[in-house]
């Protein structure tokens, strides 16, 4: 090729480069533009349909109010407490026939009513090997209550019980016991009444390790003897802490392991849509036992739950039906052929008018003597007070909240003292009550914790507060409580007695835990005011020989304000604000 013509292709070349360069600069210069000319379009006509329609939304919207509601507790939730059936769950058929014969429908005719003996014979020809072929079936019984409280619109609530039915039979379940008392004899008895472990402090300690888990027992029982040591593992035991409201302390431990071990555990249910209907389900034998055995373990159950019974009249068991799964029958027996259908005599009395019984009350005591109760808070006054009127204590007692009182009546010299025991709080703010506290009083007992120094620094502040605002005349003694707490002692008996001797004191160390010494303090200071008052060294009382004081029996609690301070009588028509 000539030179010319090489040279004419190369700008040939060189020029459809540069055409096919700009071709391409151009063509993306184009789309780029034309993206955002699109870009531009599409938002002006999106932003076009939407001006004004969410301010045309807000308008459109109504207000809603939201109603609170209240607390509803967990179990509750999801139900509607308003359905109710119209339709009575206590069945009532006397209105209807007896049958005739075996077989009859029940809408028309009343139930037969069997013997239990009876009912258990008829459960066994049913579990025949010919038809369920269940020969030691167990045998229940079914129970239904009018669950009516003694006051009007008052309903009891779902309670738990544990029977020891008399005569034992096999059951599916196994019950691990542990029980804690001191003595190799009580050790002894635990265990041969079927604890599955029995110790002191020894069994105590290795909790302490972890050696045994205390999960790993249904129930944990203890004697008293025991009581104190049991503390330190409080924490680790929480509601199983042995007391006598759930019946897992007592002196007879070992009556007490054979109930648990033996005994039947069963749960009383209010319906939660008629109250006054409750019902329970309790296993009371096995099919393959006499009959009369079955019978003696459903009388001892129903005598117990009788025993649970509301102080009303109308009947509380209201019908009783023997049951032994899988067979289907349900037959009735007469449950008032082993317990009363209505209250017996003596609970009818206890049932009486509180005013009527109040008046009765007010003849039946020769003297009426006010005891009060002092001391710093927390040293035990409520303690000893709960002891020696109702022979209880309570390991979980709060501080007292203005003034409370009990009574008892004890026997001297062949007349009858009716002492009423005030206690008060020891807080500071209470303070303001003390000349109602004091008024009329005849006795004081002077309270103090042994391990607490704090407590009996604060004695001389007590007595002379009580000798400002009491009655010259009047007996005190000093109270050294919680003496069963003598590894933390830190006052010496030694010391207290000689203070006590000092200011004409008499003196005495309790514990209303154990409750040793508390009957013989106040029975001390109560017939000693009757020494005095029988031979005419104090002033003349002023009814006849009975001591009372100024003012009727009162109930002092606090109101909103330390300073203001209501006083309501035992009369509910009558009450008098004070300001003090």
């Amino acid at each position: 090729m000539l030179p010319s013509a090489k040279h004419k292709t190369t700008k040939l070349i060189m020029a459809g480069t540069m055409f096919r360069s700009l071709f391409t600069n151009s063509l993306t210069f184009y789309k780029s533009n034309t993206s955002n000319l699109r870009s531009l379009h599409t938002a002006t006509v999106t932003y076009a349909a939407r001006k004004g329609t969410r301010a045309k939304a807000r308008a459109k919207k109504v207000k809603v109010e939201v109603t609170k509601v209240g607390f509803i507790p967990h179990n509750q939730r999801g139900k509607d407490k308003n359905v109710q059936s119209n339709v009575s769950k206590h069945l009532d058929d006397t209105f209807k026939p007896i049958p005739k014969d075996n077989v009859y429908p029940l809408k028309y005719y009343r139930w037969i009513v069997y013997t239990a003996e009876d009912a258990v014979k008829a459960h066994q020809q049913t579990h025949h090997p010919s038809m369920y072929n269940v020969p030691n079936a167990l045998v229940s019984a079914q129970i239904e209550f009018n669950m009516a409280a003694a006051k009007k619109n008052r309903f009891m609530d779902s309670f738990t019980r544990l029977s020891l039915l008399p005569n034992l039979f096999p059951r599916d379940e196994e019950r691990t016991i542990m029980a804690f008392c001191k003595g190799s004899e009580l050790i002894k008895e635990a265990t041969d009444a079927g604890a599955t472990i029995a110790g002191g402090t020894d069994l105590i300690k290795k909790i302490q390790e972890g050696q045994i888990k205390l999960s790993d027992y249904d129930y944990v029982l203890a004697h008293p003897n025991i009581l104190t040591d049991l503390v330190p593992i409080r924490g680790l035991m929480k509601r199983r802490f042995p007391n006598l409201r759930a019946g897992t302390l007592d002196n007879k431990l070992g009556e007490l392991v054979k109930k648990f071990s033996g005994g039947v555990q069963y749960r009383v249910l209010k319906d939660e849509h008629q109250e006054n209907y409750g019902f329970v389900e309790v296993p009371i034998g096995r099919l393959n036992m006499d009959p009369k055995l079955v019978a003696e373990n459903l009388e001892a159950l129903l005598k117990d739950l009788q025993s649970a019974r509301p102080k009303r009249d109308g009947l509380f068991i209201t019908r009783c039906l023997i049951v032994s799964p899988p067979s289907p029958e349900k037959l009735k027996i007469d449950p008032f052929v082993y317990v009363d259908k209505t209250l017996t005599k003596e609970v009818q009395d206890d049932s009486d008018d509180e005013e009527a019984v109040a008046a009765t009350a007010e003849d039946e005591y020769d003297y009426l003597f006010k005891v009060v109760l002092i001391g710093d808070s927390g040293v035990g006054k409520s303690s000893l007070l709960s002891r020696f009127t109702r022979n209880e204590f309570n390991l979980e007692s709060k501080s007292t909240i203005g003034v409370e009182f009990a009574t008892r009546s004890i026997e001297v010299d062949g007349k009858t003292i009716k002492a009423q025991i005030w206690d008060t709080a020891g807080q500071e703010r209470y303070r303001a009550i003390t000349s109602a506290y004091y008024r009329g009083a005849v006795g004081a007992l002077l309270v103090y914790d042994i391990a607490k120094h704090l407590s009996y620094e604060n004695v001389e502040r007590w007595l002379r507060e009580l000798r400002d605002h009491a009655d010259q005349n009047i007996l005190i003694m000093l109270v050294g409580n919680k003496s069963d707490l003598r590894h933390l002692r830190s006052i010496p008996t030694e010391e207290a007695k000689a203070f006590a001797e000092r200011n004409g004191l008499s003196f005495i160390e309790t514990s209303a835990l154990d409750s040793t010494n508390v009957e013989p303090a106040f029975q001390n200071i109560l017939t000693e005011i009757y020494r005095i008052v029988s031979q005419k060294q104090m002033r003349d009382p002023p009814e006849g020989d009975v001591i009372r004081p100024d003012a009727e029996p009162t109930d002092v609690r606090p109101s909103h304000t330390d300073n203001n301070v209501q006083f309501t009588s035992s009369e509910p028509e009558r009450e008098m604000r004070l300001k003090i």
